[in-house]
């Protein structure tokens, strides 16, 4: 992941909705207000980490108003995808995408899943998270707070 720095610009990622309207994350993070920090990830209905992170990473953007939470469900399709909502009870207000082709991954130059990154509203990298393990989320929602702060 050497592009992938922080203080970078993550690139602009090409998604979908839930019912196929294409959806860029550049747009995504024109409509979020600049006070507020994209905490955008990246999973799959299959993976075993992310069923564990799914809960908590709904948990600090219930503590946290300045958080607009992201989940793109990476070569997942929508049936399956809404079933995982609806395990989960993802609230309406999380914005829920899709990336059947994996292009996501091939464009942030990564292969696995999860993957979770702090955006600012100017595009740049505030922090990123690779896998999931209880220290590794640990220490990433810590770097959550200090920014937040």
């Amino acid at each position: 992941m050497a592009s992938l720095k922080i203080g970078n610009n993550i690139p602009d990622i090409p998604m979908y909705t839930l019912d196929d309207e294409r959806f860029t994350l550049y747009e995504g993070l024109e409509k979020i207000g600049s006070d507020k920090i994209l905490l955008l990830n990246f999973t799959s209905a299959y993976c075993k980490p992310c069923k564990i992170e799914i809960p908590e990473l709904l948990k600090i953007k219930e503590k946290n108003e300045k958080i607009e939470l992201w989940f793109i469900f990476v070569g997942d399709e929508a049936e399956i995808i809404n079933s995982k909502v609806k395990e989960f009870n993802i609230p309406r207000d999380i914005k829920i995408l899709k990336d059947p082709l994996q292009t996501s991954l091939k464009r942030l130059n990564n292969s696995a899943v999860p993957l979770s990154f702090l955006v600012l509203s100017d595009k740049k990298i505030a922090s990123y998270s690779i896998g999931y393990t209880p220290e590794k989320f640990k220490e990433f929602n810590s770097q959550l707070n200090r920014i937040i702060k």
